[in-house]
């Protein structure tokens, strides 16, 4: 498994109604290695003192990645701003079904 060194483990039939599995997933089958997949995903689980370090660590690679994104541009006085508005009201005549 990939992400094995991350403390992730296959999901595992005797998981099957613990708290935080109570069923399975639509569309969701066991494979012959004791596996669940859906679709072409396989589920995985970890404690949550791990999940909480691997998404640290996940944030933490985020950060580092977009560092300096723009320092090029800023570096020659261009500057960034973020606009948001909200769209107008659209009247909708009442549902004649």
């Amino acid at each position: 498994m990939e992400y094995g060194s991350q403390k992730y483990r296959f999901v595992a039939k005797e998981d099957l109604g613990k708290p935080w599995f109570k069923s399975l997933p639509a569309g969701a089958a066991w494979q012959a290695d004791g596996s669940l997949k859906k679709g072409d995903t396989t589920l995985v689980v970890c404690d949550a003192k791990d999940a909480a370090r691997n998404a640290a660590s996940n944030q933490k690679a985020i950060e580092h990645q977009h560092k300096g994104v723009g320092a090029p541009l800023r570096d020659k006085g261009a500057t960034f701003t973020i606009e948001s508005e909200t769209a107008p009201q659209i009247a909708v005549p009442p549902s004649r079904v």
